[in-house]
């Protein structure tokens, strides 16, 4: 009895014997990224920037070498101080405005479907004042 048990490996009751496990072989996607790790990670090629010129030959953006305008500065800030205060007032504005944050079916209704409505008169406007002219 001892002969079995020794022989199937299993020595006591309801433990099972080991399993040995066979290993799969590495694909050629695994031994490529093995050797290669940052092969995948930038395969864009860098292209330079290529810009129009202006009537005079120079470039039509801004008047520095950079070629980022005064006016884009300015907008980009005047979109992050408008996000900032955005943000601000939806994370404070329970604070402030208590009222705002009470639901109300009525008012929701009315916000996601006055520009809706807005849009289509003005295209109505529009397509009348097209045909009268």
């Amino acid at each position: 009895m001892a002969a079995t048990a020794a022989a199937t490996g299993a020595w006591k009751i309801g433990v099972p014997a080991p399993v040995k496990s066979e290993k799969k072989p590495p694909t050629n996607f695994t031994r490529l990224t093995v050797r290669y790790p940052n092969c995948f990670l930038n395969t864009r090629p860098k292209v330079p920037a290529i810009r129009a010129l202006g009537q005079e030959g120079n470039s039509s953006g801004g008047d520095d070498d950079t070629g980022i305008s005064q006016e884009d500065v300015q907008f980009v800030l005047k979109m992050a101080a408008g996000s900032i205060a955005v943000g601000g007032g939806i994370k404070y504005g329970s604070i402030i405005f208590p009222e705002m944050t009470k639901p109300n079916i009525v008012q929701a209704l009315i916000m996601v479907s006055t520009p809706v409505v807005v849009a289509i008169w003005l295209l109505i406007n529009q397509s009348r004042q097209d045909r009268q002219s």
